[in-house]
């Protein structure tokens, strides 16, 4: 047997004198088996030795033989690589060319491939059903705002309310699956990742309970990040949870927030080299086989007792994460416990003042004259009959082309567009396109609930241009039409 510097270097060895001191016998000739290199047995179960003396007959038998294979290097490590062999039978002796290269990395390409497109699959059926269950929350969150500012009975008031935190929940449930889909719901804000951790501890605490320990470490410069707020907020308790779940008789939560330049040699994150902030939660709780850890970052997988979570948490947070330009990395070991590890790149632009949406409680009304464009005909019954109830002309449009039809035809000046973006026949944004030489001075309200890849074309209206998010109530709805049209 001989090799090249090559083999003796991925086996493991410092040089050739250390593999000969090992395999070469008295007249310093290799005499190795390939079952030497190896682990006890194959990804198959088979032998080692056996299944290689397998592998080298069918090469004598066929000529050529081509295969995978799992080497073993002297620190015990594991690798997978392809196998060429080259038989010579007629040489004397016998000859046997043997070449192989590592698919380690090739292996992990794949699997990622893999995920990202299960992932892709799931999360377009989730968030296309989500897209519809939003549309029917909306109605529903709609008329109960508008039957509560219609009765003064403190009775009727008090159902209202039961039935509206109802909808409160069922909304945040179909945030979660949005997220998944990969939609963006909620425009996004630079917020300090430290501001809203510290503040968020405390929390933390009450929510796991004292049996878990939670030892924090983090740095003293902000982090800011540009980030969906709420969905920063749900991400990071969402984790706790996970982590107080899988500790049930107590334990330690090891909580680490830092700045981080993130090299490309990093196979951690799979993200463009630079600067970000890296959040760490670690657990010393059960742990995930490796069959959990394959799924767990599918939507309603969940490694909890049936009723107990959505099984939407790790998944939603792998859309959020992805979709703010971060990596999400998880490494688990049943019976010891699991690390989840998060990064978002770090922003040079000004933090925001104010994180999140506020409910807002007070409204006027208007005579402006609003282009409604909602293909959902209870949707467009609900919103067009508040902002009428406020003063204002409503034109009502159930698509885009229904739209520029009626603007096209309107006798006088529309001042606002407020339209659904995905919509038959033509979407939001294309309408919206088509009607700026119609009214150049006319502003443009965007609303929906599932956005696919974002709204980043929104650039080109300029600062005449709001989106609101789905579901919305219609006291929302009143207020920003205000605001926005008085700026």
């Amino acid at each position: 047997m001989d090799c090249n510097a090559a083999t003796v270097k991925t086996l493991g060895f410092k040089n050739r004198a250390q593999l000969n001191e090992k395999f070469a016998d008295d007249d310093g000739v290799l005499r190795a088996h390939p079952g030497d290199f190896s682990p006890p047995n194959q990804p198959d179960g088979r032998d080692s030795y056996q299944k290689a003396n397998d592998m080298i007959a069918i090469a004598f038998r066929d000529g050529v033989h081509r295969f995978e294979w799992d080497h073993q290097r002297q620190n015990g490590e594991v690798f997978p690589v392809e196998v060429l062999l080259i038989a010579d039978s007629e040489a004397k002796p016998p000859r046997l060319t043997v070449i192989w290269k590592e698919i380690g990395e090739l292996r992990r390409l794949q699997g990622k491939l893999m995920q990202s497109q299960r992932m892709e699959t799931l999360g377009r059926f989730v968030g296309g059903v989500a897209h519809d269950f939003n549309n029917l929350l909306l109605v529903i969150t709609g008329h109960l705002e508008l039957m509560r500012t219609e009765t003064a009975d403190r009775k009727v008031h008090g159902r209202i309310e039961q039935m509206v935190q109802a909808t409160d929940r069922a909304t945040a449930i179909t945030q979660e699956l949005l997220a998944v889909g990969r939609s963006k719901s909620m425009p996004e804000e630079v917020v300090d990742l430290l501001a809203v951790t510290h503040r968020l501890l405390a929390l933390m605490k009450r929510m796991i309970g004292e049996d878990v320990q939670i030892d924090s470490q983090f740095g003293e410069k902000p982090l800011p990040v540009k980030v969906d707020f709420g969905r920063l907020e749900r991400s990071i308790l969402s984790l706790a949870k996970n982590a107080s779940d899988a500790m049930p008789t107590g334990g330690k939560l090891s909580l680490s927030l830092k700045a981080q330049q993130i090299e490309e040699s990093d196979r951690r994150f799979d993200v463009p080299p630079g600067d970000y902030a890296v959040m760490s939660f670690l657990d010393n709780g059960c742990g995930m086989t490796q069959e959990e850890q394959l799924h767990c970052f599918e939507p309603f997988f969940t490694t909890t007792g049936e009723g107990v979570g959505t099984g939407l948490g790790l998944a939603s947070l792998h859309g959020f994460v992805e979709q703010s330009g971060g990596a999400v990395h998880l490494v688990s070991q049943e019976g010891q416990g699991t690390q989840i590890s998060f990064c978002l790149p770090l922003s040079g632009a000004p933090m925001s003042s104010s994180a999140g949406r506020a409910r807002v409680s007070k409204f006027v009304g208007g005579a402006e004259t609003i282009l409604l464009v909602e293909d959902e005909r209870a949707i467009r019954e609900m919103v067009s009959g508040a902002l009428r109830k406020q003063g204002y002309q409503v034109i009502v449009a159930e698509h885009g082309l229904d739209a520029l039809e009626q603007a096209e035809s309107f006798d006088g000046d529309i001042d606002l567009l407020f339209t659904d973006v995905v919509m038959p026949h033509l979407g939001g944004m294309d309408l919206a396109r088509k009607l700026r030489p119609i009214c150049p001075e006319m502003k443009v309200i965007f609303t929906s609930g599932y956005i696919q890849g974002g709204m980043g074309e929104l650039s080109e209206f300029g600062s005449d241009v709001q989106v609101v998010a789905k579901p919305y109530t219609p006291v929302e709805i009143l207020a920003a039409t205000r605001e926005f049209l008085d700026r």
